[in-house]
């Protein structure tokens, strides 16, 4: 059963009539739906929001953080969800947010926010889709199970505090509080439940129920004490127990229809109680629901209120659903979003309707026309004939005198939209603190958990690591300002902008950073080294270590093969207080000794990947350094090597008396050659460029893997030390270089792309996937990270509970070298005839774009075939290849281990045979 792709056409013998390219009923998912149930909306699936968070430029001015309410570092949060950190994405945004994920689901994004802020707003593409990114993570961290914790280092402030109300105000203000380091803070709340407007007012198809006590959980797991049942009358007298009263009690009253009216004539109810009943027995499965089947339905309001009643009365099956309001349509307050939604769903709109009196099964409405910017009667009416009128005009506060230790705030300080009242609760809490404390707050605590317990330090000969993420010897280094800066943001060292001596320094060129690939964080150079004398950088690596003492400061030096020339500069630089050495035997752009650019063809003033390409020589440079200083040497080994393999440039090292390497640095290659037949870059006049540049970033990352896994396979961790160096871009890919074998790791590209940054998300991933080994669910959810997914080996769901014991979290050196066990010769993999597996597709995820069956069909089995409109394998023909499942935009194809077949056919030059 196969599909013939030159015609589009099966051909398996299903009943195909005129040969149609494509059947529409079929194939075609973007009919219009009505809704008729209170299911949630759907997520995005992985691998599509990691593609739509991959668009973010990670800008400098990002005006997404300043559109956000709560301050948000929405960038941040993108690009860990981009590089598939889920957990800090969602650390991120719940430190300045602990409801992010309803407010993702709330949000009008687009409208004023962090998406109308977004740069990429201003292109055709769109600006970033922030809520679904926020959603996603937000769903993803819940399921990990983790706890939110206290920081045991925040101060503690032993005061009283009240919330009235567990509304979103109220729940963050107890959330800022209790990460503030308040004692003692309770949450009164009239109802049985928490989340106030949440619970009561958001359909359950736009938040569910579970999202909400997701998020109040992460309330109590700080401390907070809920008290349920309990209205509060006499404020004054409920106060005199607390040191601070906070007023998270929402507005209290519903305006009115303007006219008095029968009540027999027609059941009228506001939009919170039509909301509030319906809400509880579609949530909390209480009472029974109202009966809308058959029935006309007439909506009072232009705002958000307004439309949720309508969406649910479309869902509780009404026959005919208005929404009518005084105004005209474009001065509609609700979110466009939502408007269009209601208008898919049939509902009518009867704009320039005031209404003014209610009759038996109808109401009746004065119609409006604008006179400038009023509107007046147009002295004509309008009946519609009604079975229920809910009415939306919106809600207002009660008069309440308070003394000063009440605070006001959410709805009940006259916020207009749940991220403002989370933002109010952040306010609150702050201000507080500052009162008590008499202390300046410029920066809110984060969210805390055990995962922020996990120590990423390391030891490596001798020197003591804070985390494991250096800055390499590159342009990031260029000068001991950017040095300086990137310590400041987080990094556990720098390795200084290779020094020579003053007599060796080169003049640089322009045009020599490149991007090579528009996809990745790969580019291409032509640097030379450090254009600022020895003494510089001797002055330098002095204030590094004076003013970070407990960072790791390596020098980067590089010389000519004179002997004398390493010792003296070696010696300055140990005498300067660096921490350990790198030998610079690697740099690919062509360098000379005294700057003297002509004179490539002396030997005996090469200098970097001249020298590091030549095993004898590494080794007799090196040994120059190490017979003088006591600190660690690191020879930086060069990708272009020229004799061997990687391996014996290690072992030149290690009889050097190296203690162990870097590796590696840029790889020789030529970005491009245009049509006209010049180069790229063209430098000066001419127009001209090297023959080799150097090319880094996240494409060269599998060769360097590699790399370090042979210079691991031949050398113990006892014998020599990696320092990993290449495409290192996140937590996930620096633990990588780790399990390669490398001890520490460095980073350039990622910075160039993202700025010195992104080192805190860098240490926050590494703890999270260091702490996923301590429990049995996350040790599961390791198993399936990245393409793991449809790998063959994969049982069960992970976010079940698992029968295994809770471990220690794994300290890093421990994992050093992991994968070696696992990496054979090809005589030991089993071939198909032992163990084997075929593709398989989940049609709940299929796109039906036929791509596997594409892809197949030019270099596979020719597997596939479509049956009903549907993409499916046909196993005999799959030879389990595993292409289909690498190139499915969606992830809708999993590998599967079968039982081998004996009788498989397979050719050879002597036509097919049977294995047997």
């Amino acid at each position: 059963m196969q599909i013939d792709l030159e015609q589009n056409c099966c051909t398996s013998g299903v009943s195909c009539t005129s040969c149609r390219r494509v059947d529409m009923e079929a194939n075609v998912k973007c009919q219009a739906k009505s809704h008729n149930n209170f299911d949630a909306e759907a997520c995005w699936g992985e691998q599509e929001l990691i593609q739509e968070a991959r668009r973010c430029l990670y800008c400098g001015l990002a005006g997404c953080s300043k559109g956000c309410p709560t301050s948000l570092n929405c960038k941040q949060m993108v690009h860990g969800a981009a590089v598939g950190d889920f957990y800090y994405a969602a650390k991120v945004a719940l430190s300045a947010n602990p409801l992010a994920l309803s407010t993702s689901q709330l949000c009008e994004c687009e409208e004023g926010a962090c998406q109308s802020g977004c740069c990429l707003s201003q292109t055709k593409a769109g600006a970033i889709k922030t809520n679904q990114i926020q959603k996603f993570v937000m769903r993803e961290f819940f399921k990990y199970g983790i706890k939110a914790k206290v920081s045991p280092l925040q101060q503690k402030i032993d005061k009283k505090v009240a919330i009235i109300g567990a509304g979103p105000a109220g729940l963050s203000a107890a959330t800022f509080l209790k990460r503030l380091g308040f004692q003692h803070v309770s949450i009164y709340e009239k109802e049985e439940f928490a989340g106030g407007l949440l619970t009561t007012q958001i359909s359950a198809h736009r938040l569910p129920y579970a999202d909400v006590l997701a998020e109040v959980q992460l309330v109590k797991d700080l401390g907070v004490e809920f008290h349920f049942n309990h209205e509060v009358k006499n404020y004054e007298e409920f106060s005199a127990n607390f040191d601070f009263v906070l007023m998270s009690v929402g507005r209290q009253k519903s305006i009115p229809l303007p006219f008095a009216y029968n009540k027999d004539d027609m059941r009228v109810m506001t939009s919170g109680e039509f909301l509030n009943h319906v809400n509880k027995v579609v949530k909390m499965k209480k009472g029974e629901q109202i009966d809308l089947k058959g029935k006309k339905v007439v909506v009072l309001g232009a705002g958000n209120t307004a439309i949720d009643c309508c969406e649910v009365a479309t869902r509780l099956g009404a026959e005919k659903v208005t929404i009518a309001f005084r105004k005209q349509m474009n001065e509609m307050r609700a979110a466009q979003r939502q408007i269009q939604q209601i208008m898919h769903d049939g509902v009518q709109f009867q704009p320039l309707s005031q209404p003014v009196a209610i009759e038996k099964n109808s109401i009746k409405f004065e119609m409006q026309e604008k006179n400038g910017n009023k509107y007046e009667s147009s002295k004509q009416f309008l009946s519609l004939k009604a079975d229920i009128v809910i009415v939306a005009f919106g809600t207002q506060n009660e008069e309440i005198k308070l003394s000063e230790k009440f605070y006001k705030l959410g709805d009940f300080a006259d916020s207009t939209s749940v991220v403002e009242a989370v933002n109010d609760g952040k306010t609150i809490a702050a201000k507080l603190f500052e009162k008590v404390t008499g202390q300046n707050l410029t920066i809110m605590p984060e969210f805390y958990s055990a995962v922020d317990e996990v120590d990423v330090s390391t030891v490596v000969n001798g020197v003591k690591y804070p985390n494991p993420f250096l800055i390499s010897s590159s342009p990031t280094s260029l000068t001991y300002e950017h040095c300086r800066k990137a310590l400041l943001a987080g990094w556990g060292g720098v390795v200084i902008k290779t020094a020579v001596l003053t007599k060796d320094v080169h003049i640089e060129n322009a045009l020599r950073i490149f991007k090579v690939s528009a996809s990745e964080s790969t580019y291409g150079n032509n640097c030379m080294v450090s254009d600022h004398p020895h003494d510089y950088w001797v002055k330098a690596v002095k204030a590094l270590k004076a003013e970070f003492p407990t960072r790791v400061i390596i020098a980067s030096i590089m010389c000519s093969d004179i002997k004398e020339d390493w010792e003296q500069l070696a010696k300055m630089m140990e005498d300067a207080g660096a921490d350990a050495l790198e030998l610079n035997f690697s740099c690919p752009n062509q360098c000379a000794s005294e700057g003297d650019e002509s004179s490539f063809a002396d030997k005996d003033k090469l200098m970097a990947m001249a020298i590091g390409q030549i095993p004898d020589a590494l080794a007799r440079c090196t040994k120059y350094v190490t017979d003088v200083v006591k600190i660690p040497v690191y020879p930086k080994l060069t990708p272009n090597h020229i004799q061997g393999d990687i391996d014996e440039y290690a072992k030149a090292a290690k009889n050097g008396g190296a203690v162990g390497v870097s590796y590696s640095n840029t790889i020789s290659s030529l970005a491009r050659i245009f049509p006209n037949g010049y180069p790229f870059p063209q430098i000066g006049s001419k127009r001209l460029s090297l023959p080799s540049n150097g090319y880094s970033g996240a494409a060269i990352r599998p060769i360097v893997l590699a790399g370090v896994c042979k210079i691991r396979a031949k050398f113990q961790k006892e014998e020599l030390s990696i320092l990993g160096i290449g495409g290192i871009e996140s937590a996930d890919t620096a633990l990588q270089f780790i399990h390669a074998g490398a001890n520490v790791v460095q980073v350039c590209s990622a910075v160039q792309t993202y700025s010195y940054e992104i080192a805190e998300e860098l240490v926050g991933g590494l703890k999270f996937l260091l702490y996923c080994n301590a429990t049995p669910r996350l040790r599961d959810y390791l198993e399936q990270v990245g393409e793991q997914k449809f790998m063959p080996h994969i049982q069960g769901d992970w976010t079940q509970s698992s029968p295994e014991a809770d471990k220690p979290v794994p300290k890093l050196h421990e994992r050093v070298g992991l994968v070696q066990s696992k990496l054979v010769n090809r005589d030991q993999i089993e071939h198909s005839f032992v163990w084997s597996a075929k593709a398989f597709v989940k049609q709940e995820l299929c796109l039906n774009c036929g791509k596997c069956a594409l892809s197949c069909r030019d270099n596979g089995g020719h597997a596939f075939a479509v049956e009903n409109g549907k993409v499916k394998v046909v196993p005999e023909w799959c030879v389990g290849c595993m292409l289909c499942a690498t190139v499915c935009p969606v992830g809708a194809i999993e590998m599967q281990t079968v039982k081998p077949d004996p009788h498989y056919v397979y050719h050879t030059d002597k036509g097919f045979y049977d294995h047997e």
